[in-house]
């Protein structure tokens, strides 16, 4: 994990990984452009936490988070398969009525809405 000092970002990802009792190794970076650079290198974002699991660049606080919140974050950290997704297509009430009117639906508002799970 790539961190800053005094960063609230990169204090919640290792309290996160703290109480899932997953080890990590801690690179701690400056505010230079030389780490920034580094962190770009990784994720185009460029901000800290930046978490690497095996060679794998997953991105920042929130990615870790969201990954937990699932519940691949433990079987990914320990190399087990990752979990099969199950993709749903549900209708958009939204997008349903305003085609029914020849409306031209925006983005999101499409009458259908595909969910990954």
């Amino acid at each position: 994990m790539y961190t800053l000092s005094a960063c609230s970002h990169c204090q919640r990802a290792k309290m996160l990984l703290a109480s899932r009792g997953i080890e990590y190794e801690e690179i701690r970076g400056q505010r230079s452009r030389e780490f920034r650079a580094k962190l770009a290198a990784l994720h185009p974002s460029a901000t800290a936490p930046q978490i690497v699991i095996g060679k794998r660049p997953i991105g920042g606080a929130a990615a870790l988070a969201k990954l937990d919140r699932r519940g691949v974050l433990v079987p990914l950290v320990q190399r087990e398969r990752f979990p099969y997704a199950l993709t749903r297509r549900r209708l958009s009430p939204g997008g349903v009525l305003l085609s029914l009117f020849g409306l031209r639906p925006g983005p999101g508002r499409e009458p259908w809405r595909h969910h990954v799970a």
